[in-house]
């Protein structure tokens, strides 16, 4: 007997990044999954009980339920007993970390779990097959979001969460930890994001990618807000709790001030340091697809499993092999987005 076409559930499909992923893959149908009764199906992503309830063998999920930062592996564990392959776009260093702990629970399993199958960390590691770099030894990411498209309070929360908080990063070929927003580095990227300043930001890739090139010694991700005057108050906030507060308890009204004045072009830039070819950088470009970028490889990989053309293998599915580079490239092409190198 044939196996059944599985249904793809985009968990959080309510959401900023879950409506994004729903409207590039309209053509195959995927139900929007979310607490709330707007959605096809009424899923918690929290909840044992609702996931068994809402999910079933041969599944695909979708998940862009954030912020990851306060979930737990329940979808995962949920997935393991069903039977169901999870896609995630996870950037948190903690959650990641979670997942990864499972490893051998899914290899055994027989399922897929593509986690961070995003900007973070897919990307870094597609732009590093890409460029044919075989012993990396630094990798450190930008992010300068096109805040006129892209501003929303669950990226806010992830934010300003990591004010002032200490936060890890892999350092001299381990993790280390230091002050998040507090440590400023300055890129010199391709035009036009071109000469930029970033904060630390605790990201998956500082866990993740060491998982795939051993011969790392630094990874780290920093952020530059893109919207005139937000480091100044993201650099006071993470030296006062009281401002802080204050900004968590206005993530609305801050996410429609960055819309109303934040810049049009934004993405991820990218200095890559190599044993054998140097320094290299990378930017990754978007206007008004700049929101697409984040998905972009999630919603590919999706694409590849639905139609049985996925070649990474079964289990837990490493970032280096989640999407092939070449064709990563041309979907964000043909979406809008350019790819800097030099």
């Amino acid at each position: 007997m044939a196996r059944p076409q599985p249904r793809l559930i985009v968990l959080g499909g309510l959401g900023f990044f879950g409506q994004t992923a729903c409207a590039l893959l309209s053509d195959l149908r995927p139900l929007r999954a979310s607490r709330r009764a707007a959605a096809d199906l009424q899923i918690d992503a929290e909840d044992p009980a609702s996931l068994r309830r809402g999910l079933r063998r041969h599944d695909l999920i979708l998940d862009a339920a954030g912020p990851f930062q306060s979930r737990t592996t329940a979808l995962i564990e949920a997935a393991l007993g069903i039977g169901c392959s999870v896609v995630d776009i996870n950037d948190s260093l903690d959650y990641a970390a979670r997942v990864l702990s499972l490893r051998q629970a899914i290899d055994r399993a027989g399922i897929r779990v593509l986690s961070g199958c995003s900007s973070v960390s897919c990307m870094a590691a597609s732009l590093l097959r890409h460029l044919g770099l075989r012993r990396p030894l630094r990798v450190l990411g930008l992010i300068a979001p096109a805040s006129a498209h892209t501003a929303n309070p669950g990226s806010a929360l992830s934010l300003v969460r990591s004010l002032g908080s200490r936060v890890r990063l892999w350092r001299r070929g381990r993790l280390c930890s230091a002050w998040g927003f507090r440590e400023g580095r300055t890129f010199r990227l391709p035009l036009p994001l071109g000469r930029r300043r970033g904060f630390l930001f605790e990201s998956a890739d500082s866990l993740l990618l060491p998982t795939v090139w051993p011969s790392l010694r630094e990874v780290a991700m920093y952020v530059d807000g893109n919207v005139p005057g937000l480091n100044l108050v993201l650099r006071a906030a993470a030296r006062s709790a009281q401002l802080r507060s204050l900004l968590e308890s206005q993530l609305e009204r801050g996410a429609r001030w960055a819309r109303g004045i934040g810049s049009d072009i934004g993405g991820l830039g990218y200095q890559f340091e190599d044993a054998e070819r140097g320094v290299l950088r990378c930017a990754v470009l978007g206007a008004q697809a700049a929101g697409q970028i984040p998905v972009a490889p999630a919603v590919l990989a999706v694409r590849r499993l639905m139609e049985g053309r996925f070649e990474g293998g079964t289990g837990w599915i490493p970032p280096d092999r989640q999407v092939h580079p070449g064709a990563l490239l041309r979907s964000l092409a043909r979406q809008g987005v350019s790819v800097e190198m030099r």
